[in-house]
């Protein structure tokens, strides 16, 4: 088992959304503090599990810490892609989790509040 968030993150070029997968002894707050620059960023976050065929990774679960939770199709193909089973996440999927940043970014900047 392992666990993992899905993150806008600055890649070197541009912004874009990915998941990260890392050890289920790291806490999901700690790992993302590590990685995520703007707490905002983050989509979502839960356990992967991995089926042993050449089906899909499954995401479940929920990250207590973030107060996050896994999203069954949009997140087992972020998953998909880091295993190399999807060539690239489906531009609408992307693109809508892009928004949600940006509007949380929008919102947090309204609001006065910082990462």
């Amino acid at each position: 088992m392992a666990k993992y968030i899905v993150a806008v993150v600055n890649t070197g070029y541009v912004e874009r959304a990915v998941a990260l997968i890392f050890p289920d002894t790291v806490s999901h707050d700690t790992f993302a503090a590590r990685v995520c620059y703007d707490r905002h960023a983050i989509i979502s976050a839960g356990f992967v599990a991995l089926t042993g065929d050449d089906s899909l990774p499954r995401p479940y679960g929920e990250s207590v810490s973030l107060k996050l939770k896994s999203r069954a199709e949009e997140d087992a193909q972020y998953l998909g892609e880091i295993f190399g089973m999807v060539d690239a996440v489906p531009a609408k999927i992307r693109r809508e989790d892009e928004n949600i940043v940006n509007r949380r970014r929008s919102d947090a900047y309204d609001h006065g509040e910082t990462s």
